[in-house]
């Protein structure tokens, strides 16, 4: 039977289904029951006149509007008609469970029949996956199938498919396919998926932290600044104890001017008073700055390439050191 004789008789076929459907959106009141009709008299004008993609448009927006099984009937019929015979089928026996809910026999006997009858010359699909990695996804005209769909043969309407294969970290597979009418099956081989590139941009994998430098160009910096203030204090701390170390033996030279066998004058007990405070104030300095040159020196030693450096410097101050 050729595709025109097939339609004539699914238009025939229809009549009744088109009639009893206009009929119930007659009585329709919600505001979107009078486009979902509009759309569905343009699908049955098209339809008429064999342009049949375009009807189909129409039958399908006008189910999308207002899902009802006189449409769902007659969108199916049209896919037939169209060559797309896997959605016929599938439409067919959705509207065939449909018209068994609702208790209309002679829908569901129609359903049935051009639903079995479709299902005798459907295309089929079989994909064959070279390997199946984690998180495997495949789509077809942008559609996704279920994983469990990649095993088995499944119908599709014959003509040019767009099949992709993905999963994570792998470069896609993508095919053109072309599936001849039915009854067949097509094999797909798809290969193994190939790793991704790594992108230039990903972060470095983190190195193990290197152990820490014991060289002088890579020493403790806060531990070299204290040990150099250190020294500094320790420096400055000798300079002032034998500053006032002078002081007080000056001062307790002018004491000893000013007192006579006799006693001492007032000036001569003020001198003596002043060397006693000089000579408290050096000792104190001295032990300070001593204290401050071990611990700078301590600090700065833990790094013994920098030893020639520091003994010059103490040296600079009068201090003689060895190691």
């Amino acid at each position: 039977m050729t595709s025109f004789a097939r339609a004539s008789d699914l238009l025939g076929a229809l009549a009744v289904v088109a009639a009893t459907a206009s009929a119930a959106t007659a009585r329709a009141q919600a505001p979107d029951k009078p486009l979902a009709e509009t759309l569905f008299r343009e699908g049955r004008a098209l339809f008429e006149k064999g342009d049949y993609e375009a009807a189909c448009a129409k039958f399908a927006a006008s189910e999308r509007v207002e899902a009802k099984l006189g449409t769902l009937l007659n969108l199916a019929a049209c896919h037939e008609a169209a060559g797309r015979t896997a959605s016929a089928w599938a439409e067919f026996t959705e509207a065939a469970t449909a018209a068994a809910r609702q208790h209309q026999s002679d829908r569901e006997s129609f359903a049935r029949d051009r639903a079995s009858a479709l299902e005798q010359r459907l295309s089929r699909v079989h994909l064959s996956i070279a390997s199946h990695d984690e998180g495997l996804r495949a789509a077809l005209d942008g559609a996704p199938l279920e994983v469990e769909a990649l095993g088995i043969a499944f119908p599709v309407d014959p003509g040019s498919h767009t099949l992709v294969v993905s999963a994570p970290g792998r470069i896609s597979w993508s095919a053109q396919v072309a599936v001849p009418p039915g009854p067949s099956t097509l094999e797909v081989a798809v290969p193994a998926l190939d790793p991704a590139p790594v992108s230039a941009d990903a972060p470095a994998a983190a190195s193990s932290p290197s152990p820490p430098a014991t060289d002088a160009t890579t020493a403790d910096p806060t531990r070299m600044t204290l040990g150099w203030i250190a020294i500094g204090v320790g420096v400055a701390g000798l300079a002032a104890g034998s500053y006032f170390g002078v002081e007080a033996f000056a001062k307790k030279s002018d004491g000893n001017g000013a007192c006579r066998a006799g006693g001492c004058t007032q000036q001569g007990l003020d001198d003596f008073s002043a060397a006693t405070t000089d000579a408290n104030v050096s000792t104190a300095a001295f032990a300070v700055g001593l204290v401050a040159l071990a611990a700078g020196t301590y600090l700065l030693l833990v790094h013994p390439s920098t030893s020639p450096r520091i003994a010059s410097s103490l040296r600079r101050v009068g201090v003689e050191v060895s190691w």
